[in-house]
């Protein structure tokens, strides 16, 4: 890096090198041409930045696989089943067994899962006349 004090200004008329702070030689008292003061501050560059797409969409990319992978993992390993699911199941299992004679006088026939997470039992009144039953 160039000091100030080592910066020269060269005479036009007799080639005498000058102190850049002299306005006129100090040997032959021509007036001195006038420096360009580049000074450090316009040589030294500000470093710009550039914007490395691919490494940028290298980042998106990698991002994007990760919350798909993420998804994946939650949906396949973690999914707790649904309320309708479980009911479903766990009428297939009673009517696996079923008839079913509960009494003397009642049998559950069967199970069924109904919308709005309605279980439902089918029952059959045995030994029972209808007469007695008080309709």
């Amino acid at each position: 890096m160039l000091n100030k004090k080592n910066i020269m200004n060269k005479c036009n008329e007799c080639g005498t090198e000058n102190v850049d702070n002299l306005k006129y030689c100090h040997r032959c008292g021509y007036e001195l041409p006038k420096l360009k003061v580049e000074g450090i501050h316009n040589s030294v560059q500000k470093p710009t930045k550039k914007v490395d797409y691919r490494k940028l969409t290298g980042i998106i990319v990698g991002a994007i696989t990760f919350l798909v992978a993420y998804f994946l993992v939650q949906q396949l390993l973690f999914k707790t089943p649904t309320l309708d699911k479980v009911m479903m199941e766990i009428a297939s299992e009673i009517n696996k067994s079923c008839p079913i004679i509960l009494d003397g006088d009642t049998r559950l026939d069967n199970t069924m899962v109904l919308p709005s997470n309605v279980f439902q039992y089918n029952y059959s009144l045995i030994n029972m006349v209808k007469r007695n039953i008080g309709y």
